[in-house]
C-alpha cells in the first residue's frame, strides 16, 4: 500500500498506479504517495476518495517504463529538471510511450514536466518552450474552464473547487505555447497572465489530465526548490519583471506565499486520486 494512515471503517477499493519518476531536484514519488494517502484518509466532505493507491515506481531516465498491457489501472508522470523539448534519449522514449498510451486509451496524469511532455508528445515539436514571460514560483491562482469543472464532477466524481478557482504551488520556467493549443487533442484547463495554459483535460474520453503546478508539493518541498534554484542562480533572474529589483521583490512575495498550503490542496489531492482511480471505483 502507499501508506499506513487510518482509513477508518470505510471500504476502499484498491488501484494500481505506475508512477513514472523523472529526474529532478526532489524525490517525486514519495510526495505522490503521500498525496494519495491524504485523499484516502480524509472524509468525503474534506476531499476524501474511497480508494487506496498501490504505487509502483519506474525511472524514466533509465528508460524503464511501465507496460500498457493491463497491469496498471492508471499512470502518472512526474516533474523534472529537464525540458520536454530536450533531445535526451529517455525523453524521446517517454514521448513515444505517451503516444502509445493515448492510442490504447490509458488513464494518464501528468504534472509539471509530465504536463509538458504529454503536450509535446501529442502536439509535436515546438509545443513547449521557455516562457518569455518569466518563471512561475510560489502559489498562483487561475479560473478553470467550466467544461473541465463539469467533466471532473461527471467522470471523476470530484465537486467544483471550493472557491471556484484553483490555486496550487508552481515551479516552472517552461510552458505550453498558447499558439499550439489548437493543435492538441486535449483542452486548455485555464491559465494565469504568466502562463496561459496551467493544465490540459480530455473533453472527449476523460482519459488524460495534466497540471502545470504541483498538487503533490508541500511547504517544505517549495522551500527546498527555492534553495536549489537560487543556489544555481536561476532565481530571481528568471522571474517576471523589468528590473532586478522588481524580480527580487516578486520572488520574496512568492516565497512568502509558500509558508502555508494553497487553499485547494485537499481538493487537488482529491482530483488527482479520483482521476487515477475512476475506473476501479466505477467497476466496484
Amino acid at each position: 500500500m502507499s501508506g499506513d494512515l487510518d482509513k477508518s471503517s470505510r471500504h476502499l477499493v484498491e488501484a494500481r498506479v505506475a508512477v513514472i519518476n523523472c529526474p529532478g531536484a526532489v524525490p517525486f514519488t514519495p510526495l505522490f504517495s503521500d498525496m494519495f494517502d491524504r485523499a484516502a484518509a480524509a472524509d468525503r466532505d474534506d476531499g476524501g476518495v474511497n480508494a487506496e493507491v498501490n504505487v509502483t515506481e519506474y525511472q524514466a531516465e533509465a528508460g524503464k517504463l511501465p507496460s500498457l498491457d493491463g497491469n496498471y489501472d492508471a499512470y502518472a508522470i512526474t516533474g523534472s529538471r529537464y525540458g520536454s523539448y530536450e533531445t535526451d534519449e529517455w525523453i524521446n522514449i517517454l514521448k513515444t510511450w505517451v503516444r502509445e498510451a493515448r492510442r490504447k486509451d490509458a488513464r494518464v496524469l501528468g504534472v509539471c514536466f509530465g504536463h509538458q511532455v504529454i503536450a509535446d508528445a501529442l502536439g509535436g515539436d515546438g509545443t513547449v518552450e521557455v516562457n518569455a514571460a518569466g518563471f512561475e514560483f510560489g502559489t498562483y491562482r487561475f479560473q478553470p474552464d467550466e467544461r473541465f469543472v463539469q467533466i471532473a464532477e461527471q467522470l471523476y466524481d470530484v465537486p467544483p473547487p471550493p472557491s471556484g478557482s484553483i490555486d496550487m504551488f508552481y515551479v516552472h520556467g517552461d510552458h505550453v505555447k498558447p499558439s499550439a493549443l489548437n493543435g492538441l487533442e486535449l483542452e486548455n484547463m485555464g491559465g494565469t497572465d504568466v502562463s496561459p495554459c496551467e493544465g490540459l483535460f480530455d473533453a472527449k474520453q476523460g482519459r488524460f489530465l495534466t497540471l502545470q503546478g504541483h498538487p503533490e508539493f508541500d511547504e517544505a518541498t517549495m522551500l527546498a526548490c527555492h534553495t536549489s534554484l537560487t543556489d544555481k542562480r536561476r532565481l530571481p533572474g528568471a522571474m517576471p519583471g523589468e528590473t532586478d529589483s522588481e524580480k527580487s521583490d516578486l520572488l520574496r512575495r512568492q516565497l512568502a506565499s509558500c509558508s502555508e498550503a494553497p487553499a485547494c490542496q485537499a481538493w487537488l489531492a482529491q482530483l488527482c486520486t479520483s482521476f487515477l482511480t475512476a475506473d476501479v471505483r466505477r467497476a466496484e
